[in-house]
């Protein structure tokens, strides 16, 4: 199978020759290929003719060497035609829908590492960058991958010089063409940033960067790389802790640099002591702690840091802050960076620790840590006493239960069952097959208001939808079966407000009064429902697969009523769990806290 890098190139050079036929009448490339759409006549013309503007000269050759195994003329015939088919308004955006394809959220694997124009983490450093970026400045990314931040950038302020640089060789051929599709004037180029000198003499007034992370360089490499920013240090640094001193290294005097590292480079012992130089020299500004998640392909957190080249005085100490747990910090970072450079408070925890501080943590610069809140001797007691009640009320709710009696009394037994899809087929159920489809093209523009249940039950605020008297208006009673079966079923309460359902929900609706609808939703949340799973699919509910034991309606209830109890006790207990374990807490912090005489 063809690396679907190697096909991005192939899709995005043929789409850049098409558009230099556009342009330039005398080029004619694009008119032979489509002439004789053979395995032969595209790779003769992708020879003999020049690489667009920007792109490496060597990529018409890593084309044809793609295109000569991997396809046979009926494939090119296809690919070249549904390319010349393509209504194209604009050039960059469709080779923005290419490469979000590829590799997006929706690309697989390492691909997501490459960081499209729409990652969280492009738009995080665009946004960081934005609050002093000057126009007719140059815009530095040493390890740009296929280009996405930069590229995006471009679109924030236009007036710039992009430079990009990456080790990986087909990224950087992904951002040429994707720039020159797009019309952007930038400059990508291929080498080992932390070795190579073919930027060693570039001085930017804004470097982003998100450096590969964690990986441990050659000695000599560290040591080159510290020599140049001006450092030295003894203990062997990671990969994104030496991009931090080579973007230090190409900044000019008043320049800022925006770079992603793991959190490891706040924390690691091996380079304690040139974090403390780092700030004893005034160049970190800021390091504000990011949420796990936020890149698409890795689940670490990450660090942003904010270095800055001072002109006059350095500043030796250092702002932090917190977004640990914010959802969406891409969207927050540059009014937090305006705040805090003007002394205002944030809405996440922040302050500015000094060189003293850090020394004293050993060099340390992690947020969450920083910035934990000292507990008021006030606030520590009322705490406790709060807990203790509310595990003395958990307590009497399981004593209420009532255990001494007999949870169970009996236990029916089933000598045969039947299946969801036998209970449709024979009408003692309906299934609702009206899902509500956003998006569609009827869609109402003013329709009735409804809410759209989701398929997890939670306490979030539903979604607003407008819906027309067509579309599926649950009814109370009706047993809610989420497609995939992460969720559990459950019978819908009504609440004077319209319901719609999504595509991931299916509604039953119990015609036969012999069917209890408790019992049923009981049956298809049981282990014995539970579908296999399949590879790495998340498993969808069958209703062939359903099974549902034969009770009479007596039973059913008599067994509903038992598992009743059983789910009251188990509320209970886990309630009684939570509250012991907040009034374990409370008692520490007082002991830790409260310093008043009991």
């Amino acid at each position: 199978m063809a690396d679907p890098r190697d096909i991005a190139i192939l899709v995005l050079y043929l789409l850049a020759l098409r558009k230099r036929s556009e342009s330039d009448t005398s080029d004619s490339t694009w008119q032979t290929i489509t002439a004789t759409p053979t395995v032969e006549g595209l790779s003769r013309p992708l020879i003999e003719a020049e690489a667009p503007n920007g792109v490496d000269r060597s990529v018409p050759t890593r084309v044809v060497k793609l295109i000569s195994p991997a396809l046979t003329d009926s494939m090119v015939v296809e690919l070249v035609s549904t390319v010349n088919n393509i209504q194209i308004d604009d050039y960059g955006d469709t080779a923005s829908v290419i490469v979000d394809r590829f590799f997006g959220l929706g690309g697989r694997g390492d691909l997501s590492a490459l960081s499209t124009s729409n990652s969280r983490q492009s738009a995080l450093l665009i946004n960081a960058a934005a609050t002093t970026l000057e126009s007719d400045t140059t815009v530095f990314d040493p390890a740009c991958g296929i280009g996405g931040t930069l590229l995006r950038l471009y679109n924030k302020q236009q007036n710039l010089a992009l430079i990009g640089n990456d080790i990986d060789g087909v990224a950087v051929t992904i951002a040429q063409l994707h720039a020159y599709l797009a019309g952007i004037p930038a400059t990508f180029t291929h080498s080992d940033s932390l070795t190579s000198e073919i930027h060693g003499e570039l001085r930017s007034q804004t470097i982003i960067t998100e450096p590969p992370m964690g990986m441990r360089p050659d000695r000599d490499v560290q040591q080159n790389v510290l020599a140049r920013a001006g450092f030295d240090a003894a203990g062997a640094l990671t990969s994104d802790e030496l991009f931090l001193y080579m973007a230090l290294s190409n900044l000019t005097p008043g320049g800022y640099a925006y770079v992603l590292t793991s959190t490891a480079a706040g924390f690691r012992g091996a380079s304690q002591q040139i974090r403390q130089e780092l700030v004893a020299r005034g160049l970190v500004e800021a390091v504000i702690q990011l949420p796990s998640r936020l890149l698409p392909y890795s689940g670490i957190p990450t660090l942003l840091w904010v270095l800055h080249r001072p002109v006059g005085d350095p500043e030796t100490s250092l702002l932090i802050a917190d977004a640990s747990t914010v959802s969406d910090p891409q969207d927050e970072i540059a009014q937090w960076l305006t705040d805090l450079r003007a002394g205002r408070e944030i809405a996440i925890p922040a302050r500015r620790l000094s060189l003293a501080e850090l020394i004293t943590n050993d060099g340390s610069i992690v947020p969450p840590a920083l910035l934990r809140a000292e507990l008021e001797e006030d606030e520590v007691r009322e705490d406790l006493k709060k807990a203790m009640s509310a595990l003395s009320s958990s307590v009497k709710k399981l004593r209420d239960l009532d255990l001494d009696e007999q949870i169970v009394e009996r236990v029916p037994s089933s000598r045969s069952f039947t299946n969801l899809k036998q209970l449709i087929d024979t009408n003692a159920i309906t299934r609702i097959r009206k899902p509500f489809l956003e998006g569609r093209d009827n869609a109402p523009k003013d329709g009735i208001e409804a809410f759209m249940l989701s398929p997890a039950k939670s306490n979030r605020q539903p979604k607003k939808v407008k819906a027309t008297e067509a579309d599926l208006w649950i009814q109370d009673g009706d047993i809610v079966v989420p497609l995939h079966s992460m969720g559990s079923a459950w019978i819908f309460k009504a609440d004077g407000n319209n319901w719609v359902v999504s595509p991931s929900i299916i509604v039953l609706r119990v015609n036969d009064p012999d069917l209890d609808p408790q019992y049923l939703v009981s049956c298809i949340n049981a282990p014995f429902n539970e579908p296999a799973t399949k590879g790495s699919a998340i498993p969808r509910r069958d209703f062939k697969q359903i099974q549902i034991p034969e009770l009479d309606h007596d039973q059913q209830q008599q067994l509903t009523a038992s598992l009743e109890k059983l789910s009251s006790l188990k509320t209970g207990a886990e309630d009684l769990a939570q509250q012991a374990a907040a009034a374990e807490a409370a008692v520490l912090n007082a002991v830790r806290f409260d310093n008043r005489p009991a």
